[in-house]
């Protein structure tokens, strides 16, 4: 037994030694990284934050300081990805956003997403990503709160004069942010948002095809939709479909 917690506690040690160090060597590279982009040494600053976003793939700053060392670089199609990237793991994060919309104005012949119509607009903001916990928490208190109140008037024989419907509307309501929950968790979920890093790339029609529809700016984002061979049928912002080269593109 004596031997066992001997293991275990050795075990705890290395572990949180590792931790330690680990934790020490990304706030070293941090501070290089740092310095390097103020000294204008963007290249290097670049593959500094780069180690840290291997380690820390969950840090939205990391992405964000990776983009505006990108952007320095003239690399546009890295800096939209890495804000895009800084974006997926905060949504509200606003420095993001203005630097995003910024680099996008360099991209030539952008595409540009239409305006939505102000109901999606609203469904849109309804489901967003963020919001997939308040509404399963929302939709879980809902019906607890139903199951309660039937519960009380069954057995407690409840004094009380609540309107009979409640409990069902209660039990409705839980169901449509449930609903809400499980949509806002599919967005949070979905990987296929990608960004074309190759300026001019060829937009085929057709795989076996050599005629292009269109030639994609570098800095592109769009959707894929599925793949074939080194082939990637995608949509791009404004609805258009078609095919391009797998090694044009990145995953957000």
């Amino acid at each position: 037994m004596t031997r066992i917690c001997i293991i275990a506690l050795s075990f705890i040690f290395f572990s949180s030694s590792q931790v330690a160090a680990e934790n020490h060597t990304n706030q070293t590279w941090w501070q290089q990284a740092n310095q390097l982009y103020l000294q204008k040494n963007y290249d290097s600053a670049i593959i500094y934050y780069q180690k840290i976003a291997t380690h820390q793939p969950q840090n939205a700053l990391v992405f964000f300081n990776l983009g505006n060392a990108y952007y320095k670089h003239n690399q546009i199609g890295l800096a939209v990805l890495n804000y895009e990237r800084a974006l997926r793991i905060d949504p509200d994060y606003s420095a993001a956003k203005d630097n995003l919309a910024l680099t996008q104005k360099r991209i030539p012949n952008q595409i540009s997403e239409p305006n939505d119509i102000f109901f999606i607009r609203w469904w849109k903001d309804l489901t967003k990503a963020t919001l997939a916990n308040v509404w399963a928490m929302t939709g879980f208190f809902f019906f607890i709160i139903s199951l309660a109140l039937t519960g009380l008037k069954r057995w407690a024989r409840l004094s009380i004069n609540l309107p009979t419907q409640l409990p069902k509307l209660l039990l409705l309501l839980s169901l449509s942010t449930l609903a809400l929950a499980y949509v806002s968790t599919q967005r949070m979920l979905q990987h296929n948002k990608a960004v074309i890093l190759i300026g001019e790339t060829p937009l085929r029609t057709e795989i076996n095809t050599t005629k292009n529809s269109l030639l994609l700016p570098e800095g592109t984002v769009l959707y894929t939709e599925k793949e074939q061979g080194n082939w990637v049928n995608v949509k791009l912002p404004d609805g258009r479909t078609g095919w391009v080269e797998k090694s044009s593109l990145e995953h957000i």
